[in-house]
């Protein structure tokens, strides 16, 4: 027992080294997701050769594949929540026929495209592996009372009270105690007997916003209806706060926020706007988790930088992944090549430790558009080494992909990736 205290205990300090900007035993790892064609590539070339240590399966998740792969921490569970919404409607189900989208009773089974057509006028085209590939087609919240935005008579007015209608009468409430006593033994007893982190998420809502709205609709509002913006924001409040005390409830030191709210290159609201609208619920939600005595970051794919001030003194949070080393723009202005980049990834890491190393925490930077699809395994080994290396030093460094395992991925490449992280995570 004693033993597997332990190794317990080496999980968490780790990680607490890390999140207080100090050296750790050991880089840390963490991955988002292994996708589906890559896990059963896995599976049925590797499984028979799994030994007990690889095997990760617990009471809050599989996570047998993403260890194997060489990671010690994963996101892809939380803390639960009620929500009370007396006003919403069932979903409703189209699926396509001669080329046409009819609503349909029920989903046919093996079904594999199909529109989910919800409550708030939102349509999403659901398509392969259930990842939403085309958001809020039709029907977006700004039509309707409101009318069109490009329309002289818009009424911002009428698109809040359309949201005011749909979302107003929304609640959320947490569970009773021992839902959230059950979910930290089981946090405990997946870190005792797997050496493994589940880091909990905590539920965001710009990017939410931005996609009820769609783009245009979205950057219109910032610039000329704040007020439709801010609205939008205090319907969410009731569920963001929920999700993080629920989340600060059951005790996890570590979780995250996924919010993309960033492109290559750019990001899809100015600084001044993000510091505006959005950072003051984001510090409700900091402030709840660090009273809990946890930590929490941020996720987003894209050229995140201009938001990272607003994060560390607006937010609070604690860190950013993914770090995406190919939407990057250094100072000498450098942006992205062709083919495998196998420089860039460990010069990002390396400015941003210079510029936030010491108030920031840094998870991701291997680059998953180029050196993980299209290099050689002796390339990939090449530069896991250049970002350990590069992010290591002082702490504040998780090792990570910077975003999902793709279909894209040869396995050899995780191999490679893998094997290297082990060799050189350790640098004293």
């Amino acid at each position: 027992m004693f033993f597997e205290t332990k190794l317990m205990m080496d999980i968490l300090e780790r990680w607490q080294k890390t999140f207080n900007h100090e050296e750790p035993d050991y880089v840390s790892s963490f991955v988002q997701a292994v996708m589906a064609s890559r896990q059963k590539i896995i599976d049925e070339h590797y499984s028979d050769n799994f030994t007990e240590e690889d095997l990760c399966i617990t009471p809050l998740g599989d996570y047998t594949i993403k260890k194997w792969c060489g990671f010690e921490s994963s996101w892809g569970t939380g803390a639960p929540y009620k929500v009370i919404h007396p006003d919403r409607l069932p979903s409703k189900y189209q699926v396509e026929k001669n080329g046409k989208w009819e609503f349909v009773d029920n989903l046919p089974a093996n079904i594999t495209r199909y529109r989910v057509v919800s409550n708030e006028g939102h349509i999403s085209e659901v398509m392969g592996d259930n990842r939403d590939i085309n958001f809020y087609v039709e029907g977006n919240l700004y039509v309707g009372p409101g009318g069109a935005i490009d329309q002289e008579d818009y009424d911002a007015k009428a698109t809040m009270d359309l949201w005011t209608q749909r979302l107003g009468n929304r609640k959320a409430e947490l569970l009773e105690d021992a839902t959230y006593d059950r979910i930290h033994k089981d946090y405990i007893k997946t870190i005792q007997d797997h050496k493994f982190l589940p880091l909990f998420g905590v539920s965001g809502f710009v990017e939410s916003i931005r996609e009820s709205f769609g783009i245009k609709a979205y950057s219109r509002f910032l610039r000329k209806n704040p007020e439709v913006i801010q609205h939008a924001v205090d319907l969410h409040e009731p569920t963001i706060l929920a999700s993080a005390k629920a989340t600060a409830k059951a005790e996890i030191p570590f979780c995250v926020t996924a919010d993309d709210i960033a492109y290559k290159h750019n990001v899809f609201c100015s600084p001044k706007h993000y510091k505006q609208f959005f950072s003051p619920l984001y510090r409700k939600v900091a402030d709840i988790i660090h009273k809990a005595g946890g930590k929490i970051f941020f996720h987003s794919d894209g050229y995140t930088e201009p938001y990272f001030d607003t994060w560390i003194n607006d937010c609070r949070y604690d860190g950013q992944e993914s770090l995406e080393p190919q939407a990057w723009i250094l100072p000498d202005g450098e942006g992205t090549g062709k083919g495998a980049n196998l420089e860039k990834p460990g010069r990002v890491i390396r400015y941003l430790k210079e510029q936030y190393g010491d108030r920031f925490v840094l998870l991701g930077n291997m680059d998953m558009s180029t050196v993980m699809p299209l290099a050689t395994p002796a390339e990939v080994g090449q530069v896991t080494k250049d970002i350990i290396q590069s992010g290591a030093p002082g702490g504040g460094f998780v090792f990570a992909c910077c975003t999902d395992i793709t279909d894209a991925t040869p396995i050899e490449n995780v191999i490679a990736m893998r094997e290297a992280y082990h060799k050189f995570r350790i640098l004293k």
